[in-house]
């Protein structure tokens, strides 16, 4: 008698399991079809013209969305004679998923910029978020065996709940036709080069600052293990600060100039110091990092003008 109830209550937990399981890759093939409208999908494109681009020398700027929005690869490359693209996507997926992504297309003689937010410095190189279960799965699965498997193993949970999650997202999406409203955040958003552009005629939005006030930098170790990694392969590497807005900038002087010294301290590349991308409030478009696009432009000249001078 007791071995039969524990049988049944091993069946349903077996089958509960099963379609907790079958939800959650449910989920993911759902909208990973779906995503691929979204602003986060452009990476797929941006790694097309990497990849088409692997034979030449070139210029790859990477980061998050401050680079998404700042960079003017188009511009730059214009300007300079130098093949380039945009890989800037945003901040919630761990910067090195993005390092991971690009390494196979890097070349001697390429020219690598390296743009992390602030935030960056203050966690891990690996950090545990949805966006990065979505980049592997959705958008550069190639990068998955180029990735440690204690990060992979860290991201196993959250692929889980993510399956789940992104189910219910599918369906509300898709009956309030919630991406149909949205003008900016598409993967049709960005250019060719990989730039964001389509907020050139938009008006800006309301954000709020943000404030960085830690102290330790775990994060720096493993770059600069990275940028040894490119440099020893005959890569030019350079590390830029993003931009930020000035009201937040003055709030996180402390720890911006924090960062700046212990890399300074590591002979590490940078073209200027934090203070040099700090821009009024009324050059960003909706968030402490996203210039407006000629503001954009602005910022592309200063590196142009930086790079200039270092090469001299």
């Amino acid at each position: 008698m007791e071995k039969s109830k524990s049988l049944r209550f091993a069946s349903k937990i077996i089958i509960i399991t099963v379609i907790m399981l079958v939800f959650c890759v449910l989920g993911h093939v759902l909208y990973r079809s779906y995503s691929k409208s979204m602003s986060n999908a452009s990476y797929i494109d941006k790694l097309n013209r990497l990849e088409a681009m692997k034979d030449e020398n070139k210029a790859v700027f990477v980061g998050g969305s401050a680079t998404h929005f700042g960079i003017h690869s188009k511009y730059f490359e214009e300007k300079t004679g130098i093949p380039s693209v945009n890989m800037g996507l945003n901040a919630g997926t761990s910067f090195g998923l993005y390092i991971n992504s690009v390494k196979p297309y890097m070349k001697p003689g390429d020219i690598l910029f390296l743009m992390p937010e602030y935030g960056y410095y203050g966690e891990g190189w690996y950090n545990d978020t949805d966006n990065n279960v979505e980049f592997l799965l959705y958008y550069a699965p190639e990068t998955i065996k180029r990735t440690p498997a204690s990060a992979l193993l860290k991201y196993l949970p959250t692929a889980l709940t993510v399956g789940w999650k992104n189910f219910g997202f599918y369906f509300q999406d898709s009956i309030r036709k919630k991406l149909s409203k949205n003008k900016v955040y598409l993967r049709s958003s960005s250019n060719e080069y990989g730039d964001m552009t389509v907020h050139e005629n938009l008006p800006p939005d309301k954000f709020a600052d943000s404030v960085y006030d830690f102290e330790n930098y775990p994060f720096i170790d493993k770059l600069e293990e990275n940028i040894k990694y490119f440099e020893d392969m005959g890569v030019k590497v350079y590390l830029l600060f993003p931009p930020l807005n000035r009201t937040s900038f003055e709030q996180s002087e402390k720890c911006a100039d924090g960062i700046y010294q212990r890399l300074s301290d590591d002979n590490v590349k940078m073209l200027y110091k934090p203070e040099d991308s700090a821009y009024e409030n009324d050059k960003f478009f909706d968030t402490v990092y996203h210039l407006k696009y000629e503001s954009g432009i602005e910022f592309t000249d200063m590196i142009i003008e930086k790079l200039a001078s270092e090469e001299n």
